[in-house]
């Protein structure tokens, strides 16, 4: 879930625990009950799904940025948990994606995806991802492919972070 104009100032205390619940403690509850399942099956992944708001961000999403952020921290802790058990867990980090949350969004703002600084175009730095294409790399995180890849970040933000 998104959190827009909202600074550490204005965040009530049950807003910022609502955006980290959904954001950030989901993860952790989900890994809790799977984990046992996966280490029973001799070993698999877990992919964490974060932001680019991990590593680059803006005014007013300080709840959801510091969600992010901690998903990112919890699968770097979880990989040298659950080595042992042959358990890989990475995290993906898009940028903006074609969701109804992005779209609430510029409504919310009145202005186009574009006016918003998201560049039309399939090769655009910056642009839109699909969510098929992101569903793509998480398929290939799960995938025998990745099995070198953990306590990583797989950065899918089609070039902005190339930017800051």
């Amino acid at each position: 879930v998104g959190a827009f104009n909202l600074s550490v100032e204005s965040t009530s205390i049950m807003e910022w625990e609502r955006i980290l619940r959904i954001n950030l403690t989901s993860l952790l509850l989900m890994s809790k009950y799977a984990l046992p399942l996966i280490r029973a099956a001799g070993g698999g992944a877990i992919v964490n799904v974060s932001s680019i708001h991990a590593f680059a961000t803006s005014q007013g999403v300080s709840p959801y940025a510091a969600a992010k952020g901690g998903v990112l921290a919890l699968t770097r802790t979880m990989a040298l948990d659950r080595a042992v058990d042959r358990i890989g867990v990475v995290c993906i980090i898009p940028g903006a994606t074609d969701t109804p949350m992005l779209r609430q969004h510029a409504e919310r703002e009145n202005k186009s995806l574009e006016e918003l600084g998201f560049p039309p175009g399939d090769f655009a730095i910056g642009r839109i991802a699909q969510p098929e294409e992101l569903a793509d790399i998480i398929a290939f995180a799960l995938s025998r492919g990745a099995s070198f890849i953990t306590g990583s970040a797989i950065i899918a933000d089609g070039g902005i972070l190339a930017k800051f």
